[in-house]
């Protein structure tokens, strides 16, 4: 056990060191490739000072002069956007004054590397004229920071697109949980009241505990695996709310009349999982559970061209005062929020003797 926590942790290291060899070599071929290619454009268009220099002499020249560009840029923008970036949310007087300082500084190293390195290897003398001159040193500073803003930008906008792809990953993880958590809200009295009618069943040696015990066992393997996807074919979702009323009518024997209808179209039309199921649970639970007498329940699924609509109606005793936002309802409405915002319109009818819900999706 201990040599296989070790190989992990070794593979681990050699893996994030892989990683960092190939970001270095990959920013390396970058500056590399742009001190080529600056290069060879400041000779290809020529200087009137190397103008009697020829072509392969004016490259050489214009290598020496970006080789120390190139160096300082380089400097310049990893201590930016590595060390200065990193603290910009505290900003204060001593990283305003060492943003300062390391500028001059650059601008200063540079007009250095031209007047003492570049210029007398050119032309075999010292640098005569004013090397820190007003003009010069913002000629410098352009040259330097024009391709250090450039940088920078390409740098801050893949921050902000490795942010934004972070926070969608992050909202759709959150999204994902709540739905899953909306998803189990099942209610529990449902398999309890389930599992004591298989228990009185199994007493009576009734032939029909097979029976029972197998639709239980689909409805939970159900919504235990089906609901961890993000869509299921409508056959299944009227499947599941088969057995659920297989389920349900064990308690009600013959004093429940239940009329289940189907229009579908199209049976592999992918819909979210447990969208019906909820309403039907309601109906069951304060519906027909309340009333003492016969109950029925009408179902209506019909489907068409995409066009979802899920329609049903239970009987209920006049004394018994539903709330449509309870929260077995507001789930299903955070669900509908979230799978299908600004697709979905459902309406609901609490009259004295009866309990309607109709529920339109546009699934284009």
């Amino acid at each position: 056990m201990v040599v296989h926590i070790s190989w992990t942790k070794n593979e681990f290291i050699f893996l994030q060191f892989c990683k960092m060899k190939r970001r270095v070599g990959i920013h390396i071929g970058f500056w590399v490739l742009y001190l080529l290619l600056s290069s060879y454009i400041t000779a290809d268009l020529g200087n009137s000072s190397y103008s009697e220099y020829s072509w392969a002499h004016r490259l050489s020249i214009a290598i020496a002069e970006k080789i120390g560009l190139v160096v300082i840029q380089a400097a310049i923008f990893y201590w930016l956007f590595y060390s200065c970036l990193p603290r910009i949310r505290e900003v204060n007087f001593f990283l305003i004054v060492e943003i300062i300082v390391g500028v001059c500084i650059s601008v200063f190293a540079y007009r250095i590397w031209i007047g003492y390195c570049v210029y007398p290897w050119v032309y075999d003398e010292n640098y005569k004229g004013n090397l820190f001159s007003l003009s010069l040193l913002f000629l410098s500073f352009l040259n330097i920071y024009s391709f250090v803003g450039i940088a920078g930008a390409i740098k801050l906008l893949r921050i902000r697109q490795q942010q934004k792809s972070n926070e969608q990953r992050l909202v759709k993880e959150k999204l994902e949980s709540e739905l899953h958590f909306l998803r189990a809200q099942i209610n529990p009295h449902f398999f309890f009241n389930t599992l004591n009618n298989i228990y009185g069943l199994a007493r009576k040696n009734s032939e029909h505990t097979a029976e029972v015990v197998m639709r239980l066992s689909k409805l939970m393997r159900f919504i235990l695996y089906e609901c961890n996807s993000e869509c299921i074919p409508i056959s299944k979702e009227i499947k599941v709310i088969e057995n659920y009323i297989e389920l349900e009518k064990i308690r009600y024997d013959h004093r429940l009349t239940l009329n289940f209808t189907k229009s579908i179209d199209d049976m592999d039309q992918a819909i979210a999982p447990l969208l019906f199921l909820p309403f039907v649970e309601n109906s069951f639970k304060h519906g027909a559970s309340s009333m003492r007498f016969e109950t029925q329940i009408d179902i209506d699924i019909s489907l068409t061209k995409k066009l979802l609509e899920f329609t049903i109606e239970n009987k209920k005793d006049g004394n018994i005062v539903r709330n449509p936002n309870g929260l077995g309802m507001q789930n299903v409405k955070r669900q509908l929020e979230l799978i299908y915002p600004n697709a979905y319109r459902l309406d609901i009818d609490d009259k004295a003797n009866s309990f309607k819900v109709n529920l339109k999706i546009d699934l284009n």
